[in-house]
């Protein structure tokens, strides 16, 4: 960071005068360290990331990770994909959708009506109802 950097060759002041921040930011951030842990641990998920062809999710790198000997905490793996943007790629498969015209075409091409069906229906305010009468083709003719 600038700040600390250059702490013993100005004053403090002056830099946040400069660079137009507020001495509740330094405060707030002078304390924090970035981690080289965070760093190494990166380099490891993005190994086994890159080598299972993006497509694992923070659970799967952290098995991966425990096959080779490296415990890390699954948060920690899933906080440092968030912040690096590390996101799987996973390949979905098409699903072929029918639609209920092709359904009904296909259904009244193979059951042709041969006793001539007639449904009643009453639409009620939860679903539709059918009323059928059982007859058969003998007592028709």
């Amino acid at each position: 960071m600038f700040i600390r950097e250059n702490l013993k060759n100005y004053k403090l002041s002056l830099m946040l005068d400069v660079l137009a921040l507020k001495r509740s930011y330094w405060d707030k951030y002078k304390n924090f360290v970035f981690d080289e842990k965070d760093k190494i641990c990166l380099q490891e998920i993005k190994k086994v990331f890159d080598e299972n062809l993006k497509q694992f999710g923070y659970r799967e790198i952290d098995k991966a990770l425990r096959r080779k000997g490296i415990t890390i905490n699954h948060k920690k793996i899933l906080r440092i994909m968030n912040t690096y943007g590390i996101r799987a790629h996973y390949v979905r498969k098409m699903i072929k959708k029918a639609s209920i015209n092709k359904i009904l075409q296909s259904y009244i091409n193979v059951h042709p009506d041969l006793i001539q069906r007639k449904f009643n229906q009453v639409k009620t305010r939860f679903s539709v109802l059918f009323c059928r009468i059982v007859s058969d083709n003998v007592s028709m003719n």
